[in-house]
């Protein structure tokens, strides 16, 4: 019964129906048809449902959206915008990623804040109202969650996020400014609608800058919406190969070796060229966080995943930095080509760069990894 409120738009989809309309990233959708946006995870099938029931099948389905434009306060009145949306080609999955309405072509953040509840819903006889902000979501008897339950490992990172983080001491010696939020609304909302009706939750809330005392919310099955993905847990498609000779072994050692090159060699590019942040890279810790669990799932895992570490550090190790042997092959090179080595002045200090690039690489990926062990302990 919790409806949260949606971020701006982040993204508007070419060509799409929001696109058509003139919606842009930054304008905030307030209204569909005259009414409240209501629940985000549902809207896809709410839209698709009025256009199936469209009375005039012959002319194009058309809604009318209340849209405030980006910078324009919450005084301000909603501009009407017309948009004939389309139906859904899949159904939409809350993750740390932002929530794409399909139907209208956008993607949008489910906040914290929430907007409303349903009348006679868990929530609402909790006393949860419009304005509370979520700051933590728990599931109670998690004696009958199985940790071998690919379910397990979403429901405890749910479990350990903070929803609307406050300053911490070291923000506040920057000045104070909050740590950004948690983006896992979307993702603790489905899986209280993923796991059975009369599972308990505790929801810890703020309201007014002050903390509430946690309410206690029983799950109830809903039979109002339909959501194609309730109770579905998809897993990855595995291939296991059983070689039948040393000389197949190892092809097929070279061959995943190979791929593994050409992973990481894309990889690399896609971060110079910024299409990946340099935030997904990792350190010690993050291996071995990997490497335990790779392990758990084997030792085929574990060596695959040494191959592929090994196939990282190859890479890694000749790229055209002076101090790794990649540098050395460049000077190498140079020297065939001009006849002459790199003088030594020009070595020296391009080996000092070199290192002061490693180095901080090294403590960039060192700070990455100590600020996921502080979000896996929170």
């Amino acid at each position: 019964g919790l409806i949260m409120q949606a971020s701006p738009v982040i993204a508007v989809q070419d060509e799409s129906p929001a696109a058509v309309a003139g919606i842009a990233a930054g304008d905030r959708l307030v209204t569909v048809d005259g009414a409240p946006v209501g629940d985000l995870l549902s809207l896809d099938q709410q839209i698709a449902r009025l256009i199936r029931e469209n009375p005039n099948a012959e002319k194009p389905f058309v809604l009318r959206l209340g849209i405030l434009r980006a910078g324009a306060s919450d005084e301000t009145s909603p501009e009407s915008v017309q948009v004939e949306p389309r139906m859904p080609i899949e159904p939409s999955i809350p993750g740390r990623e932002a929530l794409a309405i399909s139907t209208f072509g956008i993607a949008v953040q489910m906040t914290p804040t929430v907007a409303g509840t349903v009348p006679d819903s868990p929530a609402a006889r909790a006393g949860l109202q419009a304005g509370d902000r979520i700051r933590k979501v728990k599931l109670l008897h998690e004696e009958q969650l199985d940790p071998k339950d690919p379910a397990a490992d979403w429901v405890y990172g749910i479990q350990r996020t903070r929803f609307d983080r406050q300053p911490n001491l070291l923000a506040k010696m920057l000045g104070g400014k909050p740590l950004p939020p948690d983006d896992r609304m979307g993702e603790a909302l489905n899986m209280i609608r993923d796991l059975p009706g009369g599972t308990q939750y505790e929801i810890t809330f703020e309201r007014g800058g002050e903390i509430q005392p946690p309410a206690v919310l029983t799950s109830v099955r809903d039979g109002g919406e339909f959501l194609p993905t309730r109770g579905m847990q998809l897993t990855p498609l595995e291939s296991v190969y059983h070689a039948r000779s040393w000389s197949e072994s190892m092809k097929l050692g070279a061959r995943q070796t190979w791929n593994d090159a050409g992973r990481i060699g894309r990889t690399l590019g896609k971060l110079v060229s910024g299409q990946i942040s340099p935030k997904n890279l990792g350190g010690p810790g993050t291996i071995a966080v990997a490497a335990t669990m790779e392990a758990s799932e084997g030792t085929s895992r574990l060596l695959l995943f040494l191959t592929m570490l090994s196939a990282n550090l190859a890479i890694v190790n000749f790229l055209p930095i002076p101090i790794l042997d990649g540098g050395h092959m460049v000077f190498l090179a140079y020297e065939g080509i001009f006849r002459r080595p790199v003088t030594e002045h020009v070595q020296a200090l391009l080996t000092w760069v070199g290192l002061f690039l490693i180095l901080a690489l090294m403590i960039f990926v060192f700070g990455l990894d100590i600020s996921r062990i502080f979000t896996w302990m929170r």
